[in-house]
């Protein structure tokens, strides 16, 4: 895949006359279908399997909560053409990707100095909890409104 470019705005200052606030995910949790929105569980899906195959036997094993505990319920039907066997599952059921959905649990806040081309001064200030990281964006962003009205706005 490779770097891809990315459009960003060219900044008018030099990188010292920047600070660069974000967050880093530090843990996930295991998550219901609900909790990520998923798109099978919304609407619902169909597998197409050959019949007797052992992807049919996994599918239901699955489905007889084998794999991962979760029972699902489906309506099986033959397709004419090729014998397959389609199991069709209603929205509102656990996907059968429901034991890897996770979401994010806890984050670490930091600021630094510089924006995107780089940390001229190498420092970065790790906060202890998202409040802290609040409240320094916040006086951050008073700290430039100030600056604008004293010295004006281009």
């Amino acid at each position: 895949m490779g770097i891809r470019n990315l459009n960003r705005i060219q900044p008018v200052g030099p990188v010292q006359g920047y600070r660069s606030f974000g967050m880093v995910t530090t843990r996930r949790v295991q998550a219901t279908c609900a909790d990520v929105m998923c798109e099978h569980n919304a609407k619902g899906w169909v597998t197409v399997v050959p019949p007797g195959s052992p992807d049919e036997g996994v599918l239901v094993a699955a489905c007889d909560g084998r794999v991962d505990g979760i029972r699902r319920q489906w309506r099986e039907r033959c397709v004419s053409l090729g014998g397959f066997h389609e199991y069709h599952f209603d929205p509102g059921q656990p996907c059968l990707r429901a034991s890897t959905h996770t979401v994010p649990w806890s984050f670490a806040f930091h600021h630094r100095d510089g924006d995107w081309r780089g940390n001229p001064s190498g420092l970065v200030v790790a906060h202890p909890d998202g409040q802290s990281w609040v409240d320094e964006f916040g006086q951050h962003q008073e700290r430039i409104v100030h600056q604008r009205e004293r010295y004006g706005a281009e």
